[in-house]
């Protein structure tokens, strides 16, 4: 172990002897490698390591997911604190499992993870998708840019939306500021959850209009039934 996280080690090790630290779904204190649930919690998490998803929105464009999403589950848990209880590490261990559990094949040269709203950044302190993104560079090395595609207006939540009027909140709010370099023929969008695929499918159509030949893969912590 490096010194770096050796040091790490023993911080984590001194601060959960008189801050233990507890599952976030059932409260019970954690023990060992647990992070974040409980062993039984974890459990009830369910995969999507299978293979790639197919939304109507997205055509062909594959998708790869960790976790299928549903409301009141264990991955609802982890999602709801990475995004609103400032537990950014959430998101940075969601990465690198769900690259550990994407192909090689499907890893792209590049990863883009899914711009926020201004204002959401700026009250939450970071955007989600790149601690997602963070992880799976961590584990891949694949790099992660976060200058290409840029937010042009701030959308409702989309969380209580039907799924015709989450198209129309986000359409035409990205654009591509700056080009995909040229030896760059693969990229990846990574999202934290993914339900009707409108966000990203605006994230892909302004990729396409000006890269029309390139290979596109989306990569989400979660993704809904």
């Amino acid at each position: 172990m490096e010194p770096k996280n050796m040091k790490k080690f023993h911080i984590n090790n001194l601060l959960h002897v008189f801050f233990p630290f507890r599952c976030l779904r059932c409260s019970e204190e954690l023990i060992g490698a647990e992070k974040g649930l409980c062993a039984f919690c974890s459990e009830e998490l369910l995969p999507l390591n299978y293979g790639p998803v197919f939304l109507d929105n997205l055509g062909p464009i594959p998708c790869y997911g960790l976790y299928r999403y549903e409301e009141q589950t264990a991955a609802q848990v982890l999602i709801h604190h990475l995004k609103y209880q400032n537990k950014r590490e959430i998101g940075v261990d969601l990465g690198v499992n769900l690259a550990k559990s994407t192909p090689r094949s499907a890893w792209p040269q590049l990863l883009l993870p899914v711009p926020i709203a201004s204002k959401k950044r700026w009250d939450r302190g970071y955007n989600q998708s790149e601690c997602i993104a963070q992880g799976f560079s961590e584990f891949t090395r694949i790099p992660f840019c976060i200058k290409h595609v840029k937010r042009l207006r701030n959308s409702v939540s989309q969380t209580r939306l039907s799924k015709v009027n989450r198209l129309r909140n986000v359409e035409g709010a990205f654009t591509l500021v700056h080009p995909i370099p040229k030896e760059i023929t693969h990229v990846g969008i990574v999202d934290d959850v993914i339900t009707t695929g409108s966000t990203v499918l605006q994230i892909v159509n302004s990729l396409t209009f000006e890269h029309p030949h390139l290979q596109i893969t989306i990569f989400a912590a979660a993704i809904a039934n």
